[in-house]
């Protein structure tokens, strides 16, 4: 389960209870694209799969960036990131656009 934020001896003050409340994924009923690497060290592929399993509700597309370079600060400094994601994303977008993709 994905849980909210763990305000460690101020989670009664914040949720009523010691524990962390966790989400509700099933409240999710978003159309999400989800870019992952495969040389991630912080959103490994089976956390991502995990993430889209636990969206039961939610249409997803994943989209697995085969570069075994591409880890999870590329996205912010990566001087392919057209080649690697934003040209994938706006196809996506447009594909959703025309109506050619339903989620």
């Amino acid at each position: 389960p994905l849980y909210h934020y763990d305000y460690g001896d101020r989670n009664l003050q914040y949720y009523g209870s010691t524990q962390t409340p966790s989400h509700n994924m099933s409240n999710v009923r978003a159309s999400i694209v989800i870019f992952y690497g495969l040389h991630d060290q912080i959103a490994i592929e089976d956390d991502v799969l995990h993430l889209i399993e636990s969206l039961p509700n939610a249409k997803t597309i994943r989209v697995r960036l085969e570069n075994e370079q591409f880890g999870h600060l590329h996205y912010l400094l990566a001087k392919d990131m057209n080649h690697l994601v934003y040209n994938r994303l706006l196809e996506i977008l447009e594909e959703f656009r025309q109506k050619r993709l339903v989620f």
